[in-house]
């Protein structure tokens, strides 16, 4: 997806994501920087704020849990609460590994 795709896309700020997947707004920028299972979320800046594109969002939740649903057209986030709270365990495992 282009950076211009990415604008026109129904887009998400980072506070937007991190409540729409249940997490920090911490956890969204953690996704971003050093991913999960080697998928990195991707995030845009549009001026000085920054932005998740909803397809992006879905593809990196989908990517990260193996549970991408296609029958219903775009991909859907069926995440149960107990595995977001394994995801964001995993990201701060490797943020404290990395020395953060």
């Amino acid at each position: 997806m282009t950076n211009l795709e990415r604008v026109r896309a129904r887009r998400f700020s980072v506070q937007e994501a991190a409540e729409f997947v249940g997490v920090q707004k911490q956890t969204i920028y953690r996704w971003h920087r050093l991913g999960i299972n080697s998928h990195r979320l991707t995030l845009f800046k549009v001026g000085c704020r920054t932005y998740v594109s909803e397809q992006d969002l879905e593809n990196f939740m989908a990517l990260t849990s193996g549970m991408k649903d296609d029958t219903h057209g775009p991909a859907t986030i069926v995440r149960a609460e107990s595995q977001m709270e394994k995801a964001a365990k995993l990201a701060d495992g490797k943020l404290a590994a990395a020395g953060y």
